[in-house]
């Protein structure tokens, strides 16, 4: 469906750990396109992007930031013999770009998608206090510890909804969804890592399946697939990904297309890990 310039925009960021950084990519080539989105839900690493977004970090540093070592180790797979991993880091790596801590204090408004551990249903967060909804949100069960809000503990939003779509057809007038997670057979699946992470892909797929038909246009870059949920230390190669998978539906997106960037663009050969995204991205203006 086409998106005309002076429309607003709404963007849902799915979960998908590492290849949630798809996502940079995803904003970055919608930027250089010229077309800025205006309001974005987003869950797990998703609501971790959006939140940056929304605060005016630009794509490019984003992507510094995810692969940032301590951030890369954080999300790093392991079998734990003294308890779960604490989401600290996260909490002090995002508190440094957004100090005031609120959704009110962000530049566009973001919604956040968790999962109520007890009831079972999930819950989208729009107001208050940020960062525990933020870690809420990104806590995946067994790797990370339930975050206690108000009395009720919340984990990865991804479990119950993980293409929130549901702000956005209230309050904006297009949606894009975009989901990292694409769906395909598998021939084989062994080990305690691979299967978990695949049993985990399969139960989240169920709520996804609906909600990719309420979106007018659906971003689902299937090379990232390829990619675990621990894949940090591959962040540019996944920004990639999420930059081209856009590029490919941009012809959907919007009538009013800078034609001279359109050509400089396709022009200029796709970002590679060796140049890096500055050397080759246009710049929005």
């Amino acid at each position: 469906m086409l998106i005309p310039a002076d429309i607003e925009v709404g963007i849902a960021l799915s979960g998908g750990g590492a290849r949630g950084i798809a996502h940079i990519g995803v904003l970055q080539a919608l930027e250089d396109y010229g077309i800025f989105v205006k309001r974005v839900s987003g869950t797990s690493m998703g609501a971790i992007v959006g939140a940056l977004y929304c605060e005016g970090i630009r794509p490019i540093q984003i992507l510094e930031i995810v692969s940032e070592r301590r951030f890369i180790n954080m999300f790093r797979w392991r079998l734990l013999k003294t308890g779960l991993l604490p989401l600290d880091y996260l909490e002090e790596k995002i508190l440094e770009y957004i100090p005031h801590n609120s959704f009110e204090g962000l530049k566009m408004p973001l919604h956040i998608c968790v999962s109520n551990l007890s009831t079972g249903n999930s819950k989208i967060v729009s107001s208050g206090p940020l960062m525990d909804w933020v870690k809420a949100s990104a806590s995946i069960p067994v790797l990370f510890p339930p975050v206690t809000i108000n009395n009720e503990q919340f984990v990865d939003g991804g479990l119950t909804n993980n293409l929130p779509v549901e702000p956005l057809l209230e309050h904006a007038n297009r949606t894009i969804g975009v989901h990292v997670n694409h769906n395909l057979k598998v021939p084989q699946v062994s080990g305690i890592k691979s299967v978990a992470e695949r049993v985990y892909r399969l139960a989240i797929w169920q709520t996804v399946k609906d909600r990719m038909d309420e979106c007018d246009l659906v971003i689902d870059p299937i090379d990232a697939r390829k990619y675990g949920t621990f894949d940090f230390n591959q962040a540019q190669e996944l920004f990639n990904i999420g930059y081209k998978a856009t590029e490919e539906v941009m012809y959907h997106l919007t009538k009013n297309i800078n034609l001279e960037k359109l050509i400089n663009l396709h022009q200029r050969k796709s970002p590679t890990k060796e140049e890096g995204p500055n050397q080759n991205m246009v710049q929005s203006e």
